[in-house]
């Protein structure tokens, strides 16, 4: 079982309310909240973990361990730095077609592919 999923049961448990009655509220399925609990899925969404939170009356902090609030905050950071690396190999991509890229390969260029040179 997951952090948040022991914590959502838990939580859940002590309101008494059930998987069923929550599952209406926020507008999911009973299997939805239950794949939940067991670790087997989490929210796709920040407000669905809010709308959570506000229900049973906790903190959406509640729901994370700290070292997982930070793993998925290096995890964010991580992706959006190889996003700005693919931004940044495209524009290049695109301005050394635009120059003629091509052209290199006739004076003798290697292929990237075969590592041979290319024949005209």
């Amino acid at each position: 079982m997951s952090f948040f999923g022991e914590h959502l049961r838990e939580i859940r448990e002590r309101r008494n309310i059930q998987r069923q009655e929550l599952a209406n509220l926020l507008g999911v399925s009973r299997n939805t909240i239950g794949l939940w609990e067991r670790g087997l899925s989490s929210p796709r969404s920040l407000v669905l973990v809010q709308d959570l939170a506000d229900i049973l009356q906790v903190p959406v902090a509640y729901f994370y361990d700290a070292d997982e609030r930070e793993k998925e905050l290096r995890k964010s950071h991580v992706i959006q730095d190889l996003e700005h690396h693919v931004t940044r190999l495209e524009h290049s991509l695109k301005r050394d077609d635009s120059r003629g890229w091509d052209q290199g390969r006739e004076n003798g260029a290697t292929d990237v592919k075969r590592g041979s040179p290319q024949e005209s």
